[in-house]
């Protein structure tokens, strides 16, 4: 089996025509507006999957932090932070699977950060999504063993 593997941050860049913004950093590029980073994923699968037929491993690693007081965050910060951090993992998973499970083979790696096991101080919203992100690896590593797709999370 040939492996396709995508980095859908550079990908990405051709969602500029849908009105998602990607600045370039030293440390790589980060979607700052688009409130719904579904239809980015979308777009770059759907691309990918027309060159490469889909995608046999899977890296979620989008991620993002608000470092200050909960009582200081508005739900519009809230509501981004859990759509980069969580959401894209479920998105990009679900765009993956189809392709996964009928091969009956695939991997999917989260990444995720001790804060989702113990929390941070001034990072709620962080440490709930990593935590999240924990319970889902868990949960869609049981859904898929039958289908010989492994998920994990480090």
């Amino acid at each position: 089996m040939t492996e396709n593997v995508h980095n859908t941050a550079r990908t990405c860049g051709k969602c500029n025509r849908h009105n998602y913004r990607i600045k370039q950093s030293r440390t790589a590029r980060k979607v700052i507006s688009g409130n719904n980073i579904t239809n980015c994923i979308s777009y770059c699968q759907t691309g990918y999957k027309r060159r490469f037929g889909g995608v046999d491993i899977l890296v979620n690693n989008a991620g993002i932090s608000h470092i200050g007081l909960l009582e200081d965050m508005t739900i519009d910060e809230w509501n981004r932070i859990i759509g980069v951090n969580l959401t894209s993992v479920f998105s990009a998973s679900k765009l993956a699977l189809p392709h996964m499970i009928r091969q009956k083979s695939g991997k999917i790696l989260n990444i995720s950060s001790i804060w989702g096991n113990v929390g941070a101080s001034c990072e709620v919203a962080y440490s709930a999504c990593k935590g999240g992100i924990n319970s889902f690896t868990r949960a869609l590593a049981k859904e898929l063993a039958p289908s010989n797709i492994q998920v994990n999370a480090i």
